[in-house]
């Protein structure tokens, strides 16, 4: 008997050892797609033009030192 229980043991460990791996890609493609989503959302951010357009205003701070 201890020999069955230690051959199923060792068959279990083997079992977990295979299987990790595709869950840490699993995770790694949702961390992945999550990065994706956040990068993409703030391109289209980025890229649209301000909807009350650009405004300019003086800085006498920065004219100051210039």
């Amino acid at each position: 008997m201890t020999s069955k229980g230690n051959t199923s043991k060792a068959l279990s460990g083997i079992n977990k050892r295979l299987n990790t791996p595709i869950r840490s890609k699993k995770t790694q493609s949702s961390k992945d797609m999550q990065t994706f989503e956040v990068v993409k959302n703030i391109w289209e951010q980025v890229s649209k033009p301000p909807k009350g357009g650009i405004i300019i205003k003086e800085n006498p701070v920065i004219d100051e030192q210039g």
